[in-house]
């Protein structure tokens, strides 16, 4: 079996689209090699990780689904993603979270007593380090006139909040005993030197230095007020900083989407000769956990050769086969895409059919 997992080609292709059109290019291979291809829907944490989980939405409740055994997991990015409407016509200084912590309550009082409830994060177009969603959970936070009633965002966050008050201990237990985050990054909130919360933010709609200042300003009173002795996960920088919240803050198990979601399909796509993935964009930020540097670690874990297609391949990437599909733009609609990525696998079949032989022998 040659397993097809693909993460979305941002902009043109979804994941089964992805897919699809790498399947076609690998097509020779199937009966040439009497091994199926089988594509299977993957995701990080981002959007389409509800369906990749064979979630079923939840009808009028943007961004909640229900999963089979009766879960719940919400999409961030169906509620504060960069369809929001609300948010994308406000300065990233000025939006907040709150929208996906009322979506995680709403969950959490819709699923069964003991139901889990997964926060799927990724594809966020906030950087409020998570402070609005906190509000939702019932985190109050306090200006020099008392309780501020309006919701949280970096600009309020870095010049008005003086303290923050926790929520009875009964909030907090349950928060951690039925929720779990699903990260689409292994990223730092604000460190220097490392992949961070701060490099995400030009995607996000960056204005300027000035507000990447109020940004990390507001970044670092959240951590001095909640996290002071500066522990923190490896999740904080997802999501705008919804993971620093989840995990450093609310104490809320986060795990990585990606190795979550690939495990699922793993544990009934058994014992594949050939791993493919891919993604619009191989880059800096792949490394950082996303679906292309989780499915090649799982290759490398279990001796699996892995092919990796990238729309577009930037700078050094050390996986094992990398094809570029791209041409340096970006194609005009999803066909010309599909077409691309379809001619590019098609040209490498020799150099698979290698990669197929060597692991073999």
């Amino acid at each position: 079996m040659i397993l097809v997992v693909s993460d979305k080609f941002k902009g043109t292709l979804s994941s089964e689209e992805a897919g699809n059109a790498i399947a076609c290019g690998l097509f020779p291979l199937e009966e040439e090699r009497a091994c199926r291809i089988v594509v299977e829907a993957m995701a990080d944490g981002g959007e389409g990780t509800a369906g990749a989980l064979g979630g079923i939405l939840v009808a009028g409740v943007p961004g909640l689904w229900r999963l089979p055994g009766g879960d719940m997991i919400v999409e961030s990015a169906a509620c504060i993603g960069h369809a929001s409407a609300n948010l994308m016509c406000s300065p990233l200084s000025r939006r907040s979270s709150r929208a996906f912590g009322d979506a995680v309550i709403r969950a959490l009082r819709m699923s069964a007593p003991h139901g889990r409830v997964f926060a799927a994060i990724g594809g966020t177009s906030t950087a409020d380090g998570g402070a609005g969603m906190l509000q939702a959970f019932g985190y109050a936070f306090y200006g020099g006139d008392g309780l501020i009633e309006e919701d949280i965002t970096p600009e309020i966050m870095s010049d008005r909040v003086v303290g923050i008050e926790v929520p009875a201990a009964s909030v907090i237990e349950q928060l951690r005993t039925r929720l779990c985050g699903l990260s689409d990054v292994r990223a730092a909130l604000c460190d220097t030197g490392r992949l961070s919360a701060l490099d995400f933010l030009e995607q996000k709609g960056l204005t300027d230095g000035d507000e990447k200042a109020v940004i990390l300003r507001a970044f670092l009173r959240m951590r001095e007020m909640l996290v002071p002795d500066g522990e923190e996960s490896a999740f904080d920088g997802a999501g705008g900083g919804v993971g620093f919240a989840l995990a450093s803050v609310a104490g809320v198990s986060v795990v990585s989407g990606a190795e979550y979601v690939l495990a699922r399909i793993l544990s009934r796509r058994k014992h594949p000769r050939l791993l493919v993935t891919g993604e619009g964009s191989v880059d800096r930020q792949t490394a950082g956990g996303k679906v292309v540097e989780t499915v090649n670690a799982a290759g490398r874990r279990d001796g699996i050769p892995v092919l990796t297609v990238g729309g577009r391949v930037c700078g050094h990437v050390q996986y094992q086969f990398v094809v570029a599909a791209g041409k340096g733009d970006v194609p005009v609609d999803a066909e010309e895409a599909a077409r691309r990525v379809r001619e590019a696998v098609g040209a490498e079949l020799p150099r698979i059919r290698s990669l197929m032989d060597t692991a073999k022998g």
